[in-house]
């Protein structure tokens, strides 16, 4: 068991600016949104901050997970959007490019994150 630990909480070598990077996304939404989901936001940067800081396997795989899932859930919500013609959805035309360039960050972020995974120190 101190083996799984060590191998999930060790610090790892890793490109660092990727996710101070990641940071920005969710803490500028997190301080836009009010309430609840603004916090929710601002801890999932300061997630990346932390990782930034002192990059594990936990907060890579953590990091990763919630990127490559919003990701795909605004994908998701913009084809939809798109896609059905009969019941308009909430986008309005000026909605709609901020959102997709809202959309092509998160993927470049997630491509990015995804993409360094960290590697072990050398002993």
């Amino acid at each position: 068991m101190p083996e799984i630990l060590r191998i999930l909480f060790a610090q790892r070598h890793q490109c660092r600016y990727i996710f101070l990077v990641a940071a920005v996304p969710p803490a500028i939404i997190g301080l836009w949104v009010p309430g609840d989901w603004g916090g929710f936001y601002l801890v999932l940067a300061s997630i990346c901050l932390l990782q930034g800081a002192y990059p594990t396997m936990v907060g890579w795989v953590l990091v990763s997970l919630v990127y490559t899932c919003f990701s795909a859930l605004c994908v998701l919500a913009l084809f939809r959007e798109l896609t059905d013609a009969e019941a308009p959805g909430p986008f309005d035309p000026a909605n709609l490019v901020p959102y997709v360039a809202l959309v092509t960050v998160l993927l470049a972020v997630a491509i990015a994150v995804v993409l360094h995974r960290p590697k072990p120190l050398s002993a």
